[in-house]
């Protein structure tokens, strides 16, 4: 054989290995991702008032969408929820439609430069930081113990599903668990492009996330993450939680 044929036995190998370890490594994801669901449906549903739920909402130049953004999760089946939108140095009238859709339930942190704009990380360690200083400072979250604080993140855009809380605290109630992923779907499936987003999506949260749950290693996406208080204090370094 020459040099050339060499290369190119060494690179069908190589392909070949590598395909046979993906497909592999998919039916050990599908064999672990079952028993993960069986283990979970044989758990106490768990009860979504036994949390405070705080939906964080990083939101620069939303004007347009955020008032529905915070319709809906008004809508989500929570005993007691914050929902606290980060302004983060928002330039359009994003801070006047807050205001204008004020209530007891809505908090906004509003950024200004130089501190604002500075990217996603920072404005939720902002929102944390914020959620430890004051508001749970307040009387009426006093008897609040912080491993029953959850931590919700919904993009403006979001549309998160009424039922999530009561799903997600079916996993909250084994104490080991600090970080809950949900499925993230893409709702304007109007396209190619968007039905093949939303089919990676289907195969990512119910194959590979599932599958590796039973490990524990499943890993939290910047959407549709909701993380256990004490949790994020183990995790946070100088600036915070999110890195």
């Amino acid at each position: 054989m020459g040099a050339w044929d060499w290369v190119v036995f060494v690179i069908y190998y190589v392909s070949f290995v590598a395909i046979v370890i993906g497909y592999a490594w998919t039916v050990v994801l599908f064999v672990t991702g079952g028993r993960y669901l069986r283990v979970l449906r044989e758990r106490p549903a768990g009860s979504e008032a036994d949390y405070l739920w705080v939906f964080m909402v990083p939101a620069l130049n939303e004007g347009v969408t955020i008032a529905d953004s915070v319709e809906r999760l008004r809508g989500v089946q929570a005993t007691r929820m914050i929902i606290l939108v980060i302004n983060d140095g928002s330039d359009d009238d994003t801070g006047d439609v807050l205001a204008s859709i004020a209530g007891a339930d809505l908090e906004v942190l509003t950024r200004t430069a130089p501190h604002a704009r500075v990217g996603k990380a920072a404005a939720l360690n902002a929102a944390f930081e914020h959620v430890e200083r004051t508001i749970l400072a307040k009387p009426a979250y006093s008897d609040i113990d912080p491993s029953r604080v959850i931590f919700g993140i919904v993009d403006a855009d979001g549309r998160l599903a009424p039922e999530a809380p009561a799903t997600v605290a079916r996993h909250f109630e084994d104490p080991e668990v600090g970080g809950v992923q949900v499925h993230v779907h893409i709702y304007n499936q109007t396209s190619w492009l968007t039905r093949m987003q939303g089919l990676e999506f289907r195969i990512f949260g119910g194959l590979y996330q599932v599958g590796r749950s039973w490990w524990g290693t499943a890993f939290l996406g910047g959407n549709g993450q909701f993380n256990r208080m004490t949790a994020l204090r183990s995790v946070a370094g100088d600036e915070g939680p999110w890195s």
